[in-house]
């Protein structure tokens, strides 16, 4: 009730809030835009936990709740979940805490939107930035005339932080040069400038190391967990957690990434097949692919669906 309340009306020009059905397409595609795809990066110039959720403060975070949720109920029992965390601070654990980020961090938006809108010419954007909860990545455009509007903008973040008793999480935190070839992660894809094959520049985003290697070492856990149960009931448990990577990755370029991870889990049910029957190998000519998906089962949808245009968020109030 509390998190419906207040994600109504909790939402900004470069914040995409978590929400219910939401997905992660929005602040992945105000990175994408075409101003962006040739410019530098302040990442992370919003801290990450612990700074976030042990620093935020009571009485403000209410304050700002209060201008719009009027439900005196929604408000008290707000107070109650916030008093139980102490004198500071965010429960952990649960969907409210990212929702009370992005609340809790709305003077933010309000200054990058306000730089962003003095500093536009007409149709093009100069400073653009894309926030999920306290994760914020701020890009500038890369001509030499704007060196002034990188130094500015991590200035003026800091201080604004600052004023709402949060620091910058400096481990966390790094400019880098998208026109000289560098990347930078934001919410588990790596973003960095390519050319297409008709010589344009364009972003491109595909899946962290981190996240390709994480999958593998939880499905491995499965399928080395249930080494003596059914091959059907290893793929039960197996498709969840397979299809929930691919549909959060699916928005990006991750064609590689899938055809790789799909080889890999069919490697691993024919294994599983052949164990079972005492035997080597992986059973190429007994089992075929299309009794794998078909007769089996097993997730098969890699397919790639990239962003489409949608109408931004309101500008935060």
């Amino acid at each position: 009730m509390v998190r419906t309340a207040i994600s109504e009306d909790a939402s900004s020009d470069g914040l995409r809030r978590p929400r219910r059905g939401s997905v992660l397409g929005s602040p992945v595609r105000a990175i994408r835009t075409p101003g962006s795809a040739g410019g530098r990066a302040v990442q992370g110039a919003c801290p990450r936990p612990p700074s976030t959720h042990h620093n935020v403060q009571h009485h403000v975070l209410l304050g700002m709740v209060a201008k719009r949720v009027s439900d005196p109920a929604v408000l008290h029992l707000l107070a109650l979940i916030l008093r139980a965390t102490g004198r500071r601070g965010l429960p952990q654990g649960g969907p409210l805490s990212p929702l009370l980020s992005n609340v809790y961090l709305t003077p933010l938006d309000q200054m990058l939107e306000k730089a962003q809108a003095v500093t536009r010419q007409g149709p093009y954007l100069y400073l653009t930035y894309a926030r999920w909860a306290d994760d914020v990545v701020i890009l500038v455009d890369t001509h030499q005339r704007h060196d002034w509007l990188l130094n500015a903008v991590n200035r003026r973040v800091r201080e604004e932080l600052a004023k709402l008793g949060i620091w910058v999480n400096e481990a966390k935190s790094r400019m880098v040069d998208l026109e000289g070839g560098e990347a930078f992660t934001f919410l588990g894809f790596e973003f960095r400038r390519v050319r297409s094959r008709r010589g344009v520049w364009r972003p491109q985003y595909t899946p962290t190391r981190h996240k390709c290697v994480e999958l593998p070492h939880k499905l491995r856990e499965v399928f080395r967990c249930r080494r003596s149960h059914p091959a059907k009931n290893v793929i039960q448990e197996v498709n969840p957690i397979l299809a929930g990577w691919v549909a959060y990755f699916r928005i990006g370029h991750t064609s590689r990434d899938f055809t790789s991870i799909r080889d890999w889990v069919e490697k691993k049910v024919r294994r599983h097949l052949e164990r079972a029957g005492k035997r080597s190998g992986f059973g190429w000519k007994r089992w075929s692919r299309q009794w794998l998906y078909q007769g089996l089962g097993l997730y098969g949808d890699y397919s790639i669906r990239h962003l489409g245009a949608r109408p931004k968020a309101l500008p935060a109030r």
